[in-house]
């Protein structure tokens, strides 16, 4: 595993591109038997920040509209993140408080904006989502999320008239602002 992270974050590096965390398919660094071998090819490539893939419970409160069976995921996998915030401390990774937005993947849209930004407490908070245009090449690739992408793209431009949010990249995780969404 540790291999395999190692030659992807190398091969992104060899076109020239400055990555500023790691993160993993459907966040499979949860795992600490994932996770840890992650944190050592990152470390190794000079990369000292991951996503942290844990929605906190005012997120979940925040996001109505989700389908109950995802919620149920989402919390259930709560259950990994003392262990995760741990290896992450000991092994000198910055995160982000939490990502918000996990639980309504494909469902996000301007009113999921508001509630979760109406919610939003003091810390540096990540909007995970999945924006974009509805083309030929989406088309044809195997994704459920096809109509959402536009739809997230319209809800993510309502962020910018917000005032107290600073956008941020996860390069900045060392300065903490009051209210942050990281990228």
């Amino acid at each position: 595993m540790e291999a395999e992270a190692a030659a992807q974050i190398a091969l992104l590096q060899s076109f020239g591109l400055r990555l500023t965390h790691v993160d993993t398919h459907k966040h499979m660094h949860m795992f600490p038997g994932i996770l840890r071998p992650v944190l050592r090819a990152a470390k190794a490539a000079g990369i000292h920040a991951i996503r942290n893939p844990f929605e906190p419970i005012w997120s979940l409160n925040a996001t109505t509209d989700a389908p109950e069976l995802r919620r149920a995921e989402v919390i259930l996998l709560r259950r990994f993140e003392s262990r995760f915030r741990r290896i992450v401390e000991e092994e000198g990774f910055k995160t982000t408080d939490g990502a918000v937005g996990v639980l309504a993947t494909g469902y996000i849209n301007i009113a999921t904006v508001n509630a979760l930004i109406t919610a939003l407490p003091e810390g540096t908070f990540e909007l995970v989502c999945h924006p974009g245009y509805r083309d030929e090449q989406l088309v044809r690739a195997n994704t459920r999320l096809l109509e959402s992408r536009e739809i997230e793209r319209n809800a993510l431009m309502a962020i910018r008239d917000y005032r107290g949010i600073d956008l941020v990249s996860f390069a900045c995780l060392d300065h903490p602002v009051a209210h942050q969404v990281a990228g």
